[in-house]
């Protein structure tokens, strides 16, 4: 595989895992609310 494909390659993979960071801190974020609201709604 030629060089510059490779780089090309590896940028997109870099950006994915940066989405699914954030997207793992949201969904965190988000059990953390569901759970909140768990707890209220038991009261």
């Amino acid at each position: 595989m030629p060089d510059h494909l490779h780089d090309a390659g590896k940028k997109e993979i870099e950006k994915i895992g940066q989405h699914i960071v954030a997207i793992d801190k949201k969904m965190h974020h988000l059990m953390e609310r569901i759970e909140e609201i768990d707890k209220l709604s038991q009261n």
